[in-house]
């Protein structure tokens, strides 16, 4: 949400009536439940809050605007808002905690309250994102709704990398870059080639030349069509004159994924490369997309300022196409706006399982969902309709007279069907895990917004200011690093972050290169910044990294049960009664040809990077074919037999080159060739990509996966189609993908993958696997007892560690504080009063911190309040702990009681607020303690000749200790959080310095100092000497430290 229009409550409410700006958006937090006012041609009123709980207002929604008397510039609401109130189930996603964005012309009455009158735009859950086909198209029928949004059934068909879709991206590529190119007769069609493409196309363009040098070079051939055209079409030239465009970009993503090819001041362009009369050539579909690019852009610049001066522009770029229909223009109404924010609103409703009409015969268009794929992986599975409809949903078959049948009934048997429901139940409750994540992720990013601008986001290092610009190119961007981030190495290569600008977000950056310790540079990811002047101040905001999606492991699920397999098993086919043979082995060296998956524990990073090392070395050496490294990590040795084919390092690669374009290609498929070792990100296992590579030139030798712990289970299907023999290196002893609700974290779909499969065994491994091979090998560094508590297989070299008691709180000042972060969220609940019953209640209460439900657990808990549970509530227990009301501890915070008359709509209502501290993912960046910093910084300030490394579990205490060593003028040390630790070889000879920075349990460890696989790190580094800065208490009670540093034990 990057617009101008933003603005915040704060900002309005000082604003005077003169200075309230004609028409803002504001994200709110809704305070009580929508209420009809029948004065003034009738408005719904909503009242809100800031996200900062410092200031109030209210929506209102008008009937008839024209008899406000406000001189509001519309004079007609929209329709579907007011069908978002006027239907009881939608108009119930309305309670109080939940978040909007709204944009609004702001008045303030006569007794100075402020009121946000809005005609059209009321977004709920601006954080929770949809795809633009699920808005336009799955919203339509309510079967597809819910398969695609609880049930994750796939709605694309399965792409393929060919000549006609790569060649569609260079047109794209070339065509957006002379639409960004001021002077465009200055550069020769070759030069315009070679800058135009991005890391993206690059990637396809090698993958392809990997499969068919002449597919690649055909490739190319749109991108000189597309300029040849623009020299004959005085359309195109118009087009390019017409607007400052900038290249895709996310900006229009508020609440839903939605990216127009070209993005101009006032325009709206999608670029089309299709040859007239193709099976592509979907009239109908291209003007949907414009569509809803001009409905987005209303939420974003203001719906009258779209709807009377911008306009969206179809360009039709191949050379077939008639001058009169090279660009046809498409203005923008109201409506189209309206609408889809009505059907995103029905698609969460359906999240909440709140709303779900019958299906309705005469919108079934007899879609995919309803038969058997054609191809892929689907092929082979149930129709989706047909199989969920029964077993799951119970959509009747038939509806009472006067209704009519099910439009599938001549192709559905569900209702003959014996279903077996402990199956069923099994893969009901992977999917409710799922939704738990997903859920928990949503209310994470909700959390990142609220902090960001309070002091609680500097501190916690969510948001990270103070950067300089030192140099802004296309695509690039150069700053100068604060003091207090020079020692701290806070970022990976390309970890992605938010770039905000004077306090509001502009981009989305990736981290490219560290020059050395003040300077940085990054990469625009479809970005639409104007150029930032050198000196200009940015920040950056957290971006969570989820490799694992909730959202592919639903799909993956609903897969795996249409195909009648158990969910947790990797065995299908036609074997699965002959559970392959498993052989523990002693090294690496003694694996055999002839095993199909080797797994290899290796405890520690350290560990982890020698083991991959061997592994390679031992394939290399036994003749194997080509193999395949996914994330593989620095460092592997020989570099000159490794071809890295992420789209970032081929990119570089082929703008480093001065040749011509075609010939710059062919030689990066050359050289790719010529090695035997390829190297891809996880990211592009599941891409089609690698499945072109194998259908043209057949599967790897191997797959090696480095970091299988955190790989997930379902992935390995995927790995076996790659390759003929996979080998899993990782960390049995680590926590497994990063998942934030408990939930999640317990269920198998997070589990540490490597582990599961050892302990498991020939059960679940897969059926086309004969031969499994076992090698557990002993930590290169580790800390005595390391091995018993994280029990792992022994250790080569012992490391020495030494215990650095630190003063407990009452010891002294500021020995251990929380960083400042303020708020919750908060659910609602209401329930209609007891037959008779005239005492009406407003019941708060609040999550305990020690408590881990995730946000849908307890939404779910909320729905089973009764109005006796209220009832008989003490008003005097304000403070105490109640377990009757949820059936959880909960503290109850207030109970507010008012006598109403005895009527059928009044109702009771409970606010559980639920503290952003109480969440993971803000726990590991809330703590510090300035006495260890002290202790520690003066430990390594009175060693000037020794080289230290130093981390926390907290990123506070790092950016706490980052900051202090440039303050206090220590040299020689380098911070380096824990999530980073390891990964890259300690340079020279290091010791390691630890803060724990935790003293009291209280009652439970804040996380990750809770999670023993997260900090197995700490104590398995590649370090000759580990020095643990810790409080007293914490050296005594916290069962990792006291068995460490208590040799008895």
């Amino acid at each position: 949400m990057t617009g101008t229009l933003r603005r915040s409550l704060e900002e309005l409410h000082r604003s005077s009536r003169q200075d309230l700006p004609s028409l803002c958006n504001v994200l709110v937090q809704i305070n009580d439940t929508p209420v009809w006012v029948s004065q003034q041609g009738g408005r719904w009123q909503l009242r809100v809050r800031s996200l900062s709980n410092t200031v109030n207002a209210f929506i209102a929604v008008h009937k008839a605007p024209g008899e406000t008397g406000l001189d509001l510039k519309y004079t007609k609401t929209s329709a579907s808002l007011l069908a978002m109130f006027d239907e009881v189930p939608l108009r119930r996603l309305l309670s109080p905690g939940e978040i909007a964005l709204v944009q609004a012309e702001p008045r303030h009455s006569s007794d100075g309250e402020l009121f946000l009158n809005v005609q059209a735009i009321l977004l709920l859950r601006p954080f929770q994102t949809f795809g633009r086909i699920q808005v336009d198209y799955e919203s339509r029928c309510a079967r597809k709704s819910y398969l695609s949004v609880t049930k994750g059934v796939g709605t694309k068909p399965p792409d393929t990398l060919h000549m006609g879709s790569v060649g569609g991206m260079v047109a794209h590529e070339v065509f957006s870059r002379l639409a960004q190119q001021e002077n465009r007769r200055a550069d020769t069609p070759e030069e315009i080639f070679a800058h135009a493409l991005g890391s993206e196309t690059v990637g396809s363009l090698v993958f392809l030349g990997l499969k068919s040098p002449e597919d690649m070079k055909a490739a190319l051939r749109p991108g000189l069509d597309v300029q040849e055209v623009i020299t004959r079409s005085e359309a195109l030239r118009r087009f390019l004159a017409s607007d400052q465009w900038a290249p895709e970009s996310d900006v229009l993503n508020n609440g839903i994924v939605v990216a127009p090819d070209l993005l101009g001041r006032k325009h709206v362009a999608e670029l089309k490369y299709i040859r007239p009369g193709s099976d592509y050539d979907d009239a109908d579909k291209q003007r949907g997309q414009i569509e809803a690019y001009l409905a987005w852009a209303m939420v974003e610049y203001g719906l009258p300022e779209v709807c009377s001066e911008w306009k969206g522009l179809l360009v039709q770029l191949h050379p077939q196409v008639d001058e009169a229909q090279r660009v046809r223009t498409l203005q923008a109404q109201p409506e189209l706006i309206g609408g889809r924010l009505l059907k995103r609103h029905r698609l969460l409703a359906l999240t909440n399982g709140a709303w779900l009409p019958a299906p309705n015969p005469d919108e079934c268009n007899q879609c995919e969902f309803s038969d058997k794929a054609l191809r892929g992986e689907e092929q082979q599975a149930a129709p989706a309709c047909t199989f969920h409809c029964q077993m799951e949903r119970g959509w009747e078959c038939y509806t009472p007279p006067p209704g009519r049948a099910c439009p599938l009934i001549d192709k559905c048997d569900q209702y003959n069907r014996f279903v077996a429901f402990e199956r069923l139940d099994q893969f009901n409750r992977l999917r409710a895990d799922l939704l738990d994540e997903e859920e928990e992720r949503a209310a994470i990013s909700q959390i990142i917004e609220a902090l960001t601008g309070r002091e609680g986001g500097e501190a916690t290092g969510l948001v990270l200011g103070g950067l300089k610009v030192l140099e802004h190119k296309p695509s690039t961007l150069k700053v100068e690093l604060p003091p207090r981030l020079q020692v701290l190495d806070f970022a990976h290569r390309d970890e992605v972050f938010e770039l905000l600008c004077e306090g509001r977000a502009a981009g989305l950056v990736r981290m490219h290169k560290r020059r050395g310790r003040d300077q940085m540079t990054l990469s625009e990811i479809h970005s639409s910044m104007r150029p930032l002047a050198t000196g200009t101040l940015v920040a950056l905001r957290a971006v969570p990294e989820w490799r694992v999606s909730p959202r592919d492991q639903l799909r993956y699920l609903d897969l795996v049960q249409r195909h009648d397999e158990p969910p947790m098993s990797l065995r299908s086919g036609a074997r699965r009664d002959r559970l392959p043979a498993c052989t523990e082995l002693a090294s690496i060296e003694q694996l055999s040809p002839e095993a199909q998956l080797v797994l290899i524990d290796a405890p520690g990073r350290s560990a982890l990077r020698t083991a991959a090392q061997k592994v390679l070395d031992w394939m290399r050496s036994s003749g194997t074919g080509r193999i395949l490294v996914v994330d593989a990590i620095e460092g592997l040795q020989p570099a000159q037999e490794f071809a890295d084919l992420s789209d970032l390092s081929l990119s570089e690669a082929f703008h480093a080159d001065t040749l011509p374009v075609a010939e710059r290609l062919r030689a990066l498929v050359d050289g790719i060739q010529g090695k035997r070792v390829w190297c891809v990100p996880r990211e592009q296992l599941t891409g089609i990509r690698l499945s072109t590579l194998v259908e043209s030139l057949g599967r790897f030798s191997d797959v090696i996966i480095i970091g299988a712990e955190t790989f997930p289970l379902l992935a390995i299907h995927r790995c076996l189609a790659l390759g003929k023999r996979v080998t899993l290196v990782g960390q049995a002893s680590a926590s497994g993908p990063r998942a934030e609700s408990l939930q999640a974290r317990q269920s198998e779909l997070y589990q540490n993958t490597l582990r599961l499969l050892l302990e498991a065994g020939p059960s679940i491994f897969p059926a086309q696997v004969e031969q499994v091979e076992i090698v557990r090998l002993p930590a290169v560094h580790g800390c005595a007892g390391s091995d018993r508590i994280f029990k792992f297989k022994g250790i080569q070299r012992v490391s020495r560690l030494e215990p650095h008691p630190c003063a407990a709180p009452e010891e002294g000042p500021e020995a251990s504080t929380q960083a400042r972060v303020q708020g919750e969220i908060e659910l609602t609940r209401f329930v209609p009063l007891s037959l008779h019953q005239v005492q009406k209640r407003h019941v708060i209460v609040e999550v305990l911190p020690s408590e881990r439900n995730s946000v849908r657990h307890l939404k779910e808990l909320l729905k089973g309040i009764t109005a006796r549970s209220i009832e008989r509530m003490n008003i005097m227990a304000k403070g105490h702990l109640d377990t009757a009301l949820l059936g959880e501890r909960v503290r109850i915070v207030d109970i507010q009681q008012s006598t109403v008359s005895a009527s059928p709509g009044t109702e009771h209502r409970v606010t559980l607020r639920v503290p952003h501290d109480r969440f993971p993912f803000i726990q590991e960046r809330l703590f510090t303690s300035r006495t260890e910093v002290e202790e520690l910084l003066a430990f390594a300030k009175q060693r000037p000749q020794e080289q230290f490394h130093v981390t926390s579990p907290f990123f506070a205490q790092c950016l706490l200790i980052s900051q202090l060593a440039m303050e206090k003028e220590i040299p020689n040390v380098i911070v380096v959080p824990l999530e980073h630790l390891g990964w890259k070889r300690p340079g020279g000879d290091r010791n390691l310095l630890v803060s724990t920075v935790v003293t009291r349990s209280n009652p439970g460890y804040p996380y990750p100092m809770n999670d023993l696989g997260r900090l197995i790190e700490l104590f398995t580094g590649d370090y000759a000497e580990v020095h643990l800065f810790s409080s007293k208490e914490a050296l005594t009670h916290h069962p990792v430290l006291l068995r460490l540093t208590s040799p008895r034990l």
